[in-house]
């Protein structure tokens, strides 16, 4: 019997130590497990942290780049614009200039080129002189209104003779022409002029 009482306390602390090592077993088991969630819980929130860090990271370089690019190529836009918009505004007025000295190196040398042409004037000058002493003695001795009329006829076809036979009157018509004074005209410059007035005046036909 005591054998018995023996074995079967025996049996019982066995079962006891087994229930327990079970129970530590288990929690043990559990406390693995819940440390083993906890750990995965931190490491998956450092590297999601990580992760959108280093995309934060990369995306801030991306606008860096891009916006450096944006801002060189409108600079570049920019200056090549302002170039160009230089550049026609320069010739524009190195144009003007050359025009405006080679408008004046035209006019000397074919209007002004006085002492290449001073003999000639001078020649001209006397033809217009006898021409008007000529219209002026003339128009002295014409009194009545048909003798006016005749005269300024034969005016008007002495001017049309003129204009054939005379080089400088169908020129443009300056003052000086004639008579060398760039101030006056000369007599028979007044007389062209007056009988001009009076064709468009009265309108005399040759």
């Amino acid at each position: 019997m005591v054998f018995v009482e023996y074995i079967t306390r025996n049996e019982n602390n066995i079962d006891n130590t087994l229930q327990l090592k079970q129970k530590m077993g288990t929690r043990f088991i559990e406390g693995n497990k819940t440390a083993a969630v906890t750990i995965q819980r931190h490491y998956r929130g450092y590297y999601t942290r990580l992760y959108f860090s280093k995309l934060n990271v990369a995306a801030k370089i991306i606008q860096k780049y891009w916006k450096g690019y944006i801002t060189r190529r409108l600079f570049n836009d920019i200056a090549i614009k302002t170039f160009v918009f230089m550049s026609i505004d320069y010739y524009n007025k190195a144009a003007t200039i050359i025009q405006k000295y080679f408008k004046g190196y035209y006019i000397r040398k074919h209007y002004f080129d006085v002492k290449k042409n001073t003999k000639w004037i001078k020649e001209i000058q006397k033809q217009n002189d006898a021409w008007s002493k000529i219209m002026n003695d003339y128009n002295q001795n014409i009194c009545n209104k048909f003798e006016i009329i005749h005269k300024e006829k034969v005016k008007c076809l002495i001017i049309d003779i003129a204009y054939k036979h005379h080089p400088m009157l169908r020129t443009i018509l300056r003052k000086g022409v004639f008579s060398g004074n760039g101030n006056s005209d000369s007599e028979f410059e007044k007389l062209v002029r007056y009988i001009y007035a009076q064709i468009n005046k009265k309108k005399l036909e040759i």
